[in-house]
């Protein structure tokens, strides 16, 4: 499977259950709003892990070459 269809996939499995185990509260209540909300944060850890990143830095080089 091409990576970019296995980003999907795991980005919508995500959002989905985030959404139920949150049942409708905000994950942060504090502080000023985030670029990116916390179901793609998840997803690009999930799969930079998957892909072999095991420190941040590597997984944002990344995903912002991407």
């Amino acid at each position: 499977m091409p990576i970019e269809n296995y980003t999907i996939k795991v980005f919508c499995w995500i959002d989905d259950y985030l959404a139920i185990i949150l049942d409708g509260k905000r994950l942060r209540a504090r502080g000023p709003a985030a670029a990116l909300c916390a179901s793609e944060v998840i997803t690009m850890e999930v799969v930079g892990e998957a892909l072999g990143f095991h420190q941040a830095k590597q997984i944002w080089q990344y995903f912002s070459q991407h």
